[in-house]
């Protein structure tokens, strides 16, 4: 790759879209994987929008210095600054959602 925009010509288009059918019933997931490769760049976007889905389908990886025990990461864990310059509003947090863990469910995550 030397810089230069890509093209994808009409034909070749159809031709993706003949060898890979909508399927209406699959429709989350086939969008969901789309998107992934589409912001695989954009580690943020990639990691929220499988967290709205669950799409793709990933398989957690268990290594020796992992800090989820081989479980994807549901959340991001609070800056340390936080028990610093917001000692009490972490606290509470804290209390009302479980610990400051990568694993500890947000809010909205009632699985």
């Amino acid at each position: 790759f030397d810089g230069l925009p890509v093209y994808v010509t009409e034909q070749e288009a159809n031709d993706y879209l003949t060898a890979n059918p909508y399927n209406p019933a699959q429709g989350l997931e086939m969008i969901g994987v789309q998107y992934w490769a589409l912001n695989f760049t954009n580690i943020p976007e990639a990691y929220a929008n499988w967290r709205r889905t669950g799409y793709p389908a990933l398989t957690p990886v268990e290594y020796p210095t992992s800090r989820t025990d081989g479980v994807i990461p549901t959340r991001l864990k609070y800056l340390p600054s936080e028990a610093v310059t917001n000692q009490g509003n972490l606290l509470e947090a804290i209390q009302r959602q479980g610990p400051d863990t990568y694993t500890t469910n947000v809010w909205w995550d009632v699985d």
